[in-house]
């Protein structure tokens, strides 16, 4: 997912799009699917609010962006160290930060495989034609991940509806 976010790598989101676009030109579908993943990922890269933002209780205190918050927790505490991060930034906790990075990059995930689906439909519409086994090469992460839950919330199914999450069961326990 990061070499999408990077402007400076082959397969950012715009040449991804760019490329939608232009196989898929006489495609409504397709031009369809590219104008809704334009948006969301100008979205996720922008610098307006995804969801949240935190500031301090002093009257006149900046708000701090989520998309911000994210963006420190990737390059300040996971990738570089980065000690260039605006001072709002570094005065929110890790705690803080990494909450607003769930978000954002949970949200630039789903358009990622949002992304990879338009691609199929220009695959199976016969508009591109990859090389063979290009999708077959697996992803495999090569060491046990384990993931602590501290606290969580059981909702039913039907709150679920517009959170990404679906629910398996299409019935109630009453039914």
């Amino acid at each position: 997912m990061r070499p999408l976010l990077l402007e400076q790598d082959g397969i950012h989101y715009g040449r991804v799009l760019a490329a939608i676009g232009a196989f898929g030109r006489e495609d409504e579908d397709i031009m369809r699917a590219k104008e809704v993943l334009t948006r969301t990922w100008k979205r996720l890269s922008g610098s307006t609010l995804l969801g949240f933002a935190i500031s301090e209780a002093v009257d006149g205190a900046p708000l701090i962006a989520d998309i911000d918050l994210a963006h420190g927790w990737l390059y300040g505490d996971l990738v570089h160290a980065d000690s260039d991060l605006p001072e709002a930034v570094l005065s929110a906790t890790l705690n803080q930060r990494y909450f607003a990075a769930v978000l954002v990059y949970g949200q630039a995930a789903l358009a990622a495989i949002a992304t990879l689906n338009v691609v199929r439909m220009l695959v199976n519409k016969g508009l591109v034609v990859l090389e063979p086994g290009a999708e077959g090469a697996p992803v495999v992460v090569t060491f046990p991940m384990t993931f602590p839950v501290e606290a969580a919330r059981l909702s039913p199914a039907s709150e679920l509806t517009g959170c990404g999450a679906a629910s398996p069961r299409t019935s109630t326990p009453s039914e």
